[in-house]
């Protein structure tokens, strides 16, 4: 069975929703594995909560805007949105390795495959 472009999508931002969700419900739990410091209270939990608040809004628009058939211009447009902030997390935790656990340079890795797959995947959804 293939999926289509918009249905890959959509798997995508509801994975999106799902991770942003338990940055915010558990910050230091969630973001253990990627940065390798406690963050269940202070500024770390402030900067994991609202990196999972931008992960849950993205991911919800985009599952909003993919849900009507219609829509050339938002949806695609936000699928591309989504793959940047995957390329920076991505970047930012590559440049990072050496201060992180390496489960979190494989999740860098992980990011930069999602972005690459995002922006496929908005590239396909503009064609329609």
């Amino acid at each position: 069975m293939r999926l289509s472009p918009r249905a890959l999508s959509a798997s995508v931002a509801a994975g999106r929703v799902v991770i942003g969700t338990a940055l915010i419900a558990v910050p230091g739990r969630a973001a253990r594995q990627w940065t390798g410091a406690a963050t269940e209270s202070g500024g770390g939990a402030v900067a994991v909560r609202g990196l999972g608040a931008r992960d849950l809004a993205l991911g919800a628009v985009t599952l909003l805007a993919l849900s009507d058939a219609d829509d050339r211009t938002l949806a695609p447009a936000l699928v591309a949105a989504c793959a940047f902030a995957d390329l920076c997390d991505g970047a930012a935790s590559l440049a990072g390795r050496r201060g992180i656990p390496a489960t979190g340079a494989l999740i860098g890795v992980g990011a930069l495959g999602a972005a690459a797959l995002g922006a496929g995947l908005a590239a396909q959804l503009r064609r329609g």
